[in-house]
């Protein structure tokens, strides 16, 4: 699909996404290995998941929809993000190496 992130996906485990509002998630989850990672949002749709833009975030950087982090394994990251549009739905939240 067309985004040029084609890192190898990273386990993370207790992944939480909680609406703060329309627009905001508070995000938890546990990486499972040390390094550099990008944390990406999807709306998990029937058909296929949908990329949705993270705009702002209290921890890391913004970089092209996603959140730039250092990870630490086994150490428990939350971050308040905000979205580029409203989600109702089910959001899948993903993370790929750096």
């Amino acid at each position: 699909s067309g985004s040029g992130s084609q890192q190898p996906q990273v386990e993370i485990n207790n992944v939480r996404a909680i609406p703060t509002g329309t627009m905001s998630r508070k995000l938890g989850l546990t990486p499972v290995k040390s390094g550099k990672i990008s944390i990406y949002v999807k709306e998990a749709g029937a058909d296929s998941d949908y990329e949705v833009n993270i705009t702002k975030t209290n921890k890391g950087t913004i970089e092209a929809g996603g959140v730039v982090i250092d990870a630490v394994a086994g150490v428990r990251l939350t971050l308040d993000i905000e979205l580029n549009d409203n989600f109702a739905g089910a959001l899948k939240v993903v993370a790929h190496e750096i």
